[in-house]
């Protein structure tokens, strides 16, 4: 082959592979395309197995979820797995991007990929690994960053008000506590009493009736004062407060101080203010001081019977409050404790 011809053919292939190159390069991008193009689906599979209720693992996965997608400029919509369903199951069909497991055996994992962990007892699982991949340095980065410490200490190591020697925090919740409480004009503590109460700052806390969240609200009630995610601790703490002062301003006229005040509420919270209005009534029907929680306590053993005088003239007829007198009593004393733990 002549030089000439030598020079005019590698000429050629660099022609041939500058026109290329650009388009290989615009192929592989086209291929790897955005980890997510749409909001995230997670589902929290921790409800099944005991060891994961010694924390508020639940919780804190929703937070770093959240925490996650926020990283992404995406929204995050999390649940919790069915009861007799299995959230990797939905990841398999693809109707969930992510599902939080614990940290246990993972020979059932075999068609997913497996985060590093999250925590001492939870891990992440995804289908694709590209996501993994992201979700591992994401990880990684936050158990290096400054605030890892303080964070996985107020969900995982659970105090007990009883107990607990006086600390700068009551819960991961705190600061919504107080925003919350500060917006109905209420002490933040007996609002974190509430909650502790109601769910021990559990999420995903269930009860038999059907009440959910931090707050335990029912269904009806969850959705009047505007609840749209049950797990949603600043949604169910804002609506949970919403009530509380609704409740207060039914009650305005009970109580001879702010004490005697709550206790009106919170029986009307555990009970329903139809109930309490019927104490308050059947109270004054016997000339009781209704200016004072504890008469009205004094006279709840009677409203129990079916034959006791005044009791047709009640709403909702005879009333076994001895749960609601319960309720109140511990909560009072949760909120003292609280006081001491934290006194600012």
């Amino acid at each position: 082959m002549k030089k000439t011809d030598a020079h005019a053919l590698a000429a050629l292939g660099a022609a041939i592979a500058l026109t290329l190159i650009p388009l290989l390069s615009i192929a592989l991008k086209k291929d790897k395309g955005p980890l997510y193009d749409g909001d995230i689906t997670a589902i929290i599979d921790l409800g099944h197995y005991a060891d994961t209720s010694r924390a508020l693992l639940t919780g804190y996965n929703y937070y770093l979820l959240e925490r996650y997608a926020a990283t992404h400029g995406i929204k995050i919509n999390i649940s919790l797995a069915e009861r007799e369903g299995s959230g990797l199951d939905s990841l398999r069909a693809g109707t969930a991007d992510v599902v939080v497991e614990p940290f246990i055996d993972t020979l059932k994992r075999d068609s997913v990929f497996t985060s590093i962990p999250v925590d001492s007892m939870s891990v992440w699982l995804m289908s694709h690994r590209g996501r993994i991949d992201d979700v591992n340095g994401w990880i990684d980065r936050y158990h290096n960053s400054e605030g890892f410490e303080s964070t996985r200490k107020q969900f995982l190591h659970v105090y007990s008000p009883a107990r607990s020697r006086r600390r700068p925090c009551l819960s991961p919740y705190d600061s919504l506590i107080r925003a919350h409480a500060d917006s109905i004009g209420w002490d933040w503590k007996m609002l974190a009493a509430v909650i502790y109460q109601e769910s021990r700052f559990h999420i995903e806390a269930t009860s038999r009736r059907g009440a959910s969240g931090l707050m335990q609200m029912m269904p009806e009630t969850a959705r009047r004062f505007g609840v749209e995610d049950p797990l949603d601790p600043d949604s169910n703490i804002g609506a949970g407060a919403t009530y509380l002062k609704f409740l207060e301003k039914k009650f305005r006229n009970y109580g001879d101080n702010r004490t005697e005040h709550y206790k009106y509420i919170l029986a009307a919270y555990n009970a329903g203010e139809g109930r309490i209005l019927d104490c308050i009534k059947y109270a004054t029907l016997k000339e009781a001081d209704v200016s004072y929680w504890q008469n009205i306590v004094n006279l709840i053993p009677e409203m129990s019977d079916p034959e006791a005088e005044f009791i047709d003239s009640l709403r909702f007829g005879p009333f076994k409050g001895q749960e609601t007198i319960n309720y109140v009593e511990s909560v009072i004393d949760v909120y003292n404790n609280f006081c001491r733990i934290c006194p600012d």
